[in-house]
């Protein structure tokens, strides 16, 4: 059901109830899940899912047109949807931190993405604040994290597991793509972009606004122009081997008290989805709401650059590909309900 309700009145309902917890975190709105009986006495269970620049109007539940979202819908009719929440910087890494530790980014200063070289030295420490997952694991919860961290060294947090999806993924990803889809087989595709080290098909608008954009002078977002169709499979996707891991997690810790995050990168660029996701929104339906009042220092925005090289069909493309996302990512959420 719909709530007006505050953070802390909230946050004093949830904590009063022992009731099994689902979480559901994306641009805007928030989904609080809340089950009407515990699974035990006292016992409250925490499933924390959390997308990545998921627009709150990319859910049925709030008047998409284009995919139906029915997992994601649950949580919010089934829990509460706050439909006045907000985003408290455009950024991920200091984003990702105020979840973790409910402050500001003035606060626990991370003000910018935590990355590369940058990481150990800005990286989100279990000592400056604390957190959810901390004060449970302290109290006996186990505490797991699967997927997009993006907030330095996950091992500063002894709360959770030492397997780290992102390193594994540095480490070993590669190696078992190429175990079941060989590289080899694509080595003479004509595609100019690659996710995952495979070929990505664009339509022309999109192929043709990848080389322009590229060929801008110290265009640091170049990787933007990647959109298209995938040629890797779903089932062989980083976001379904997280959700195979996050099933994983919840039978091992079924007789135990737990929080798990599951955290996934889509519909974050790149805007790249193999069938059936690819296929399913109808190009000549996305409707450009594009306005022609763009203040000046947003007309020189990396994507404002490159939907003016691609043009409306690329736009509608990118568009449909962004949904088609949402809908895989829906899927997942599904799986693990």
């Amino acid at each position: 059901m719909n709530m007006n309700m505050n953070r802390r009145r909230f946050l004093k309902t949830a904590s009063a109830a022992a009731a099994a917890t689902t979480a559901f975190a994306c641009a805007s709105p928030s989904f609080v899940h809340c089950a009407a009986e515990p699974k035990r006495a006292g016992g409250i269970n925490v499933l924390f899912l959390m997308t990545d620049e998921q627009h709150y109007r990319s859910l049925s539940l709030t008047g998409n047109p284009y995919v139906r979202t029915p997992n994601m819908d649950r949580i919010g009719r089934e829990g509460v949807c706050f439909e006045n929440a907000s985003c408290v910087t455009p950024y991920c890494s200091p984003s990702r931190a105020t979840i973790l530790t409910g402050v500001y980014p003035h606060r626990h200063g991370i003000l910018m993405n935590v990355d590369g070289a940058q990481s150990k030295q800005e990286a989100l420490k279990q000592s400056a604040f604390p957190n959810t997952e901390t004060i449970l694991h302290g109290r006996g919860y186990a505490a797991s994290h699967r997927g997009k961290w993006h907030l330095g060294d996950k091992g500063d947090f002894d709360c959770y597991e030492s397997w780290d999806y992102a390193a594994k993924t540095a480490k070993d990803y590669k190696a078992f793509l190429d175990q079941r889809l060989p590289a080899a087989q694509f080595a003479n595709h004509p595609s100019p972009g690659k996710y995952l080290g495979r070929p990505v098909e664009m339509i022309p608008a999109v192929e043709k606004g990848y080389r322009e954009f590229h060929a801008l002078p110290d265009n640091r977002a170049a990787y933007i122009s990647t959109i298209g169709r995938s040629l890797v499979p779903p089932e062989l996707l980083p976001e379904t081997q997280i959700t195979d891991q996050a099933l994983e997690l919840i039978v091992r810790h079924a007789k135990e008290q737990f929080m798990i995050t599951v955290s996934w990168s889509p519909p974050h660029d790149l805007w790249v989805t193999p069938e059936p996701y690819y296929s399913m929104v109808d190009r000549s339906k996305v409707t450009l709401r594009g306005s022609p009042n763009i203040p000046a220092w947003d007309q020189r925005g990396p994507s404002k650059r490159l939907g003016d090289i691609m043009g409306p069909e690329g736009i509608r493309e990118y568009a449909a590909i962004y949904h088609g996302m949402v809908k895989y990512i829906d899927d997942q959420v599904g799986r693990i309900l």
